[in-house]
Protein backbone atom coordinates (compact mmCIF):
# COMPACT_ATOMS: atom_id res chain seq x y z
CA UNK A 1 0.00 0.00 0.00
CA UNK A 2 2.86 2.38 0.76
CA UNK A 3 4.33 1.85 -2.70
CA UNK A 4 1.03 2.89 -4.28
CA UNK A 5 0.84 5.99 -2.07
CA UNK A 6 4.43 6.95 -2.96
CA UNK A 7 3.70 6.44 -6.66
CA UNK A 8 0.58 8.60 -6.45
CA UNK A 9 2.48 11.27 -4.52
CA UNK A 10 5.19 11.22 -7.18
CA UNK A 11 2.67 11.55 -10.02
CA UNK A 12 0.79 14.30 -8.18
CA UNK A 13 3.94 16.35 -7.64
CA UNK A 14 5.05 16.00 -11.25
CA UNK A 15 1.55 16.79 -12.49
CA UNK A 16 1.23 19.86 -10.30
CA UNK A 17 4.65 21.05 -11.48
CA UNK A 18 3.56 20.66 -15.10
CA UNK A 19 0.31 22.52 -14.45
CA UNK A 20 2.06 25.39 -12.67
CA UNK A 21 4.66 25.58 -15.45
CA UNK A 22 1.92 25.73 -18.06
CA UNK A 23 -0.01 28.42 -16.18
CA UNK A 24 3.10 30.53 -15.62
CA UNK A 25 4.35 30.10 -19.18
CA UNK A 26 1.07 30.69 -21.01
CA UNK A 27 0.93 34.49 -20.54
CA UNK A 28 4.59 34.74 -21.56
CA UNK A 29 3.87 32.72 -24.68
CA UNK A 30 0.81 34.79 -25.59
CA UNK A 31 2.63 38.09 -25.09
CA UNK A 32 5.61 36.86 -27.12
CA UNK A 33 3.33 35.75 -29.96
CA UNK A 34 1.45 39.06 -30.02
CA UNK A 35 4.67 41.08 -29.98
CA UNK A 36 6.16 39.10 -32.88
CA UNK A 37 2.91 39.39 -34.85
CA UNK A 38 2.75 43.15 -34.30
CA UNK A 39 6.38 43.50 -35.39
CA UNK A 40 5.49 42.15 -38.81
CA UNK A 41 6.16 38.43 -38.54
CA UNK A 42 3.83 36.20 -40.55
CA UNK A 43 1.00 34.69 -38.52
CA UNK A 44 2.49 31.17 -38.37
CA UNK A 45 6.01 32.42 -37.65
CA UNK A 46 4.71 34.47 -34.72
CA UNK A 47 3.96 31.25 -32.85
CA UNK A 48 7.59 30.11 -32.99
CA UNK A 49 10.61 31.52 -31.21
CA UNK A 50 12.06 31.95 -27.76
CA UNK A 51 8.63 32.28 -26.15
CA UNK A 52 7.72 28.79 -27.42
CA UNK A 53 10.95 27.42 -26.00
CA UNK A 54 10.18 28.96 -22.61
CA UNK A 55 6.69 27.45 -22.67
CA UNK A 56 8.03 24.00 -23.52
CA UNK A 57 10.69 24.29 -20.84
CA UNK A 58 8.24 25.29 -18.13
CA UNK A 59 5.63 22.70 -19.10
CA UNK A 60 7.79 19.69 -19.94
CA UNK A 61 11.40 20.07 -18.88
CA UNK A 62 10.63 21.57 -15.45
CA UNK A 63 8.51 18.59 -14.34
CA UNK A 64 11.10 16.20 -15.75
CA UNK A 65 13.76 17.83 -13.59
CA UNK A 66 11.47 17.60 -10.54
CA UNK A 67 10.88 13.91 -11.25
CA UNK A 68 14.59 13.20 -11.64
CA UNK A 69 15.38 15.06 -8.41
CA UNK A 70 12.71 13.11 -6.54
CA UNK A 71 14.09 9.83 -7.85
CA UNK A 72 17.67 10.87 -7.05
CA UNK A 73 16.71 11.84 -3.50
CA UNK A 74 15.02 8.46 -2.99
CA UNK A 75 11.69 10.06 -2.05
CA UNK A 76 10.03 7.95 -4.71
CA UNK A 77 11.76 4.63 -4.22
Amino acid sequence: MQALERRNDFLNRVGITALVGFIVGLPLYIVGTVIKFRNGSPFQAAFLGLHLGVQIYLTLIGPLIVALLMIASNSFV
